[in-house]
């Protein structure tokens, strides 16, 4: 693949040097140039790269060599070159990751410039990317929908040796999202059932390398993960049949790698609501519909059933959207959130409050959960 060129200026003064002495000195036969390199914030210089190497050949012979930092914050940086010989010289300069020209270089390349007496010189220097293959590990690997599971690349030269990249030139790409997605770090999450191609790239040089994954379903019950763009959340709607008490909701969905859905906003209700609007995750008590559980909680009994309700992610309570008359606190122990409906065909996004443990056989219906899938390791 093309490596894409790292341009950098270098501009050589050539200051006349005269030798002799009296009134019928001898012809000039060195000059000098002064080389300035900038480092600009557009990157055509390795974006990791923290020093550079310039080397000035005459054929085979050095005629001479200095090293470049980077300097703090970018601009520019020179080295003046004193006694060089009149005729073609070739200048080198290659990028280097650490201070003092340090570690294995990232990017190289030369120009030849003619030194003439009494003239000016400049040059135009191309550098390209040491880089000549891209490595993704594990290159195969296997996840349940919900699950994820975490990629690395690693960028080498000819010689196979690691070259420095900086996370900022990295880029990951899932080929086939609907499948399987991947974030700025490389974690992927199944989505659905199949096969997903997982891209790594580095953006200076170009260089990609891929991983396999194979996303199977998740079984238990849960169903395909849902992706939310106006939140950033996933979500996965999971029956249990024969009923599950809000503990072992909870449990589940942890154990899915995320938690019991929670909902901090009217379209966020109105999208999980979405999910869920089908009678195959409701259960019929003859009176009513009870769906599926929610990630909500009342922490403590004193003040009211309206008082110290709160979502296992710790995010602020706030928004509700209780069913009118609720909460209530039936009985006294009613002190987790679910979905509720009046009618006994028609599922609602209104909330209800709700025994734990289900143990009264006329609570002993609800059997789904929703949750979100995790997402770079933190919940979007």
């Amino acid at each position: 693949m093309k490596n894409k060129l790292f341009a950098l200026l270098f501009c050589f003064a050539l200051a006349m040097l005269f030798l002799g002495c009296g009134g019928g000195g001898s012809e000039p036969t060195t000059g000098r140039a002064t080389v300035t390199i900038t480092w600009p914030s557009s990157r055509l210089i390795p974006f990791a790269s923290t020093s550079i190497r310039l080397l000035v050949t005459q054929g085979a012979q050095g005629v001479g060599e200095a090293i470049l930092a980077r300097p703090t914050g970018g601009g520019t940086a020179s080295a003046t070159f004193d006694r060089l010989p009149t005729g073609s010289v070739t200048v080198t300069a290659t990028a280097y990751p650490e201070a003092n020209a340090g570690g294995t270089a990232q990017a190289t390349g030369s120009s030849g410039v003619t030194i003439v007496k009494g003239q000016v010189a400049s040059v135009n220097l191309t550098m390209a990317s040491t880089i000549t293959q891209a490595t993704v590990s594990p290159v195969a690997a296997s996840i349940t929908v919900g699950g994820d599971t975490k990629l690395t690349v690693s960028f080498r030269n000819a010689q196979n040796q690691v070259v420095i990249v900086a996370l900022a030139t990295q880029q990951w790409i899932s080929k086939t999202p609907a499948v399987a997605t991947v974030d700025a770090a490389g974690r992927v999450v199944g989505v659905a059932a199949g096969t997903a191609i997982i891209e790594a790239k580095d953006t200076e040089s170009g260089k990609t390398g891929q991983a396999q994954i194979t996303i199977t379903s998740s079984g238990g019950g849960g169903g395909s993960v849902t992706y939310n763009p106006a939140n950033g959340h996933y979500y996965q709607v999971g029956r249990v049949d024969g009923g599950l008490s809000w503990p072992a909701a909870k449990t589940a969905a942890e154990a899915r790698g995320g938690y019991l859905a929670t909902i901090t906003g009217s379209a966020e209700n109105a999208f999980v609501f979405n999910l869920i609007n089908n009678l195959t995750y409701w259960n019929s008590t003859g009176a009513s519909l009870l769906g599926p559980w929610l990630g909500g909680y009342r922490s403590t009994d004193v003040d009211g059933p309206n008082a110290n309700w709160k979502w296992v992610s710790d995010e602020a309570w706030g928004y509700t959207n209780w069913l009118d008359g609720q909460p209530d606190n039936a009985g006294g122990f009613e002190n987790k959130l679910h979905f509720f409906s009046r009618s006994t065909s028609t599922p609602a996004a209104t909330w209800n409050d709700m025994p734990p443990d289900l143990t009264n056989p006329s609570y002993n219906c609800t059997d789904d959960f929703i949750k979100p899938v995790r997402l770079r390791g933190i919940f979007l």
